[in-house]
């Protein structure tokens, strides 16, 4: 059986050369003959379950003696066929995601960024970069509705009736008809009239 291990030490010291306590524990794992994942957020391994294991328990002990305070392990079953990449999604975009939803953006691996992309960063090194939504998606009604037609899975002019009163009804809950000339917008987008969308607000307030 093959397991995969990520684990990170603490305490953390910043850019520069990794601390003590996570350079032993690189070198135990490359003593018990696996080559680990060695970044500066913290350390992933993959191997067969007889041998990964005691090298684990070699860095609990090594980097304890080595000074670190603190040591977070995560074991899992690794069904990763060989030979194949594994990605992870860094846990500073989990983080942000909600944010990106609302306001239409996405990321892009660091190495892939633009020179107008956001930078961002994690324990001072480069983790992930955001670009903004396209110029058709700036204004404030227009990303509410983007992110509407997400979550409903369609533009709102293919939504059924049931469900353009739900659109109406998620955008009135964002605040979407408190800005300027929504209704008339938000109309044109479901292809009815605005008479209908201030029936669905009535009904709705009511």
């Amino acid at each position: 059986m093959r397991l995969r291990a990520e684990f990170t030490t603490e305490p953390f010291e910043g850019e520069g050369d990794p601390p003590a306590h996570a350079a032993v524990a690189r070198d135990a794992l490359r003593e018990s003959g696996l080559e680990p994942e060695f970044g500066p957020l913290g350390t992933a391994i993959s191997g067969e379950r007889a041998v990964l294991l005691p090298a684990l328990s070699a860095v609990l002990e090594r980097t304890l003696d080595a000074g670190a305070d603190r040591i977070t392990l995560q074991v899992s079953i690794d069904d990763t066929p060989p030979g194949r990449l594994r990605f992870h999604v860094h846990p500073l975009t989990s983080a942000i995601q909600p944010l990106l939803s609302r306001i239409g953006a996405s990321t892009v691996p660091v190495e892939e960024r633009r020179s107008d992309d956001v930078l961002l960063y994690w324990d001072g090194v480069p983790a992930v970069a955001v670009r903004m939504p396209n110029e058709e998606l700036t204004s404030a009604l227009d990303r509410l509705i983007a992110q509407v037609e997400t979550e409903l899975g369609a533009g709102l002019a293919d939504l059924s009736r049931a469900d353009k009163q739900r659109a109406v009804r998620l955008l009135e809950e964002r605040g979407a008809f408190t800005l300027r000339k929504s209704v008339e917008s938000v109309a044109k987008k479901l292809g009815v009239s605005r008479f209908t969308v201030y029936n669905y607000l009535n009904r709705e307030r009511s």
